[in-house]
């Protein structure tokens, strides 16, 4: 549950953000804002307790549910999610309030990357900042101290991998959801050689 997820595997393991002993600060949650996570109708706010944020997607049956809290997060918080073959939804609380959701879909098509640009831009404005490179495409909103990042990784054939997360601050930025970190992860990918496809 960090920055964009890696096209061939869906990594959820903990990531520290600067060193394996800075900690993410306790959330500042400020007011309610337009920065949304939203399904079915149902709007998921940055500080919604955290049964209605685990709930918000429906978990599919044949998947594994997880808990594992990242290293650089400390007392207060805790982590709760899904990973299935195709999809995942991950949640970060502090003292029961939403601290950070991640949603992620594998072999999406670019029509459905614009129709969750325009979503967000309809609910939050245009993005503050977009990060372009050749494997990755983040854009990113901020009201408030609250942040909305949506990355989309090329993983060839003309399908992306999609992730859509939504948080405070300073969470977000634990999980390397920053706009700082997306063009340093930008570089790092597009420095990365191809993998080599010969058996």
């Amino acid at each position: 549950m960090a920055g964009c997820v890696n096209p061939e595997k869906l990594d959820l393991s903990p990531k520290p953000l600067f060193s394996s002993v800075e900690k993410v600060p306790a959330p500042n949650f400020g007011r309610s804002s337009s920065i949304v996570l939203e399904n079915d109708g149902t709007k998921l706010h940055v500080g919604d307790p955290g049964q209605k944020a685990f709930g918000l997607y429906e978990k599919p049956k044949k998947s594994y549910e997880f808990r594992d809290l990242p290293a650089q997060f400390g007392e207060g918080f805790r982590a709760r999610g899904w990973e299935s073959d195709i999809e995942s939804y991950g949640v970060i609380t502090f003292e029961d309030q939403l601290a950070v959701a991640v949603r992620t879909l594998l072999k999406v098509e670019e029509a459905r990357v614009q129709e969750a640009i325009r979503n967000v831009r309809y609910e939050a404005g245009k993005e503050i900042q977009a990060v372009t490179s050749s494997k990755s495409r983040y854009w990113f909103w901020e009201v408030g101290r609250h942040r909305k990042m949506i990355c989309a990784m090329d993983t060839g054939n003309e399908e992306f991998t999609l992730t859509i997360a939504i948080g405070e601050n300073n969470a977000m930025t634990g999980l390397r959801m920053s706009v700082q970190h997306a063009e340093r992860d930008s570089r790092r990918a597009d420095a990365a050689p191809i993998p080599s496809t010969k058996p």
